[in-house]
């Protein structure tokens, strides 16, 4: 596989990269999802996951469902 560099990729446009970069970061979730064995984890995301299950599993129901997240997000943004 060749190998390529940011300087390879800086003649694209910004609306060109943000293109690639959500390719590939959809290309990351997909195979993470997948085979998350092969999601690299440092110890502090571990950590950090962990931490966020057990809150959950003890208060399941204080949550803010994601639609309405994403909908307090785009308020916030204008």
């Amino acid at each position: 596989m060749a190998t390529i560099t940011i300087s390879d990729l800086q003649h694209l446009s910004v609306p060109e990269r943000l293109r690639l970069v959500e390719e590939l970061w959809n290309s990351i979730a997909a195979e993470a999802h997948a085979s998350p064995e092969r999601l690299p984890l440092g110890d502090p995301l571990r950590m950090e996951l962990r931490r966020r299950s057990e809150e959950f599993r003890r208060n399941p129901h204080d949550v803010i469902p994601a639609d309405q997240a994403l909908d307090d997000i785009e308020r916030s943004l204008g």
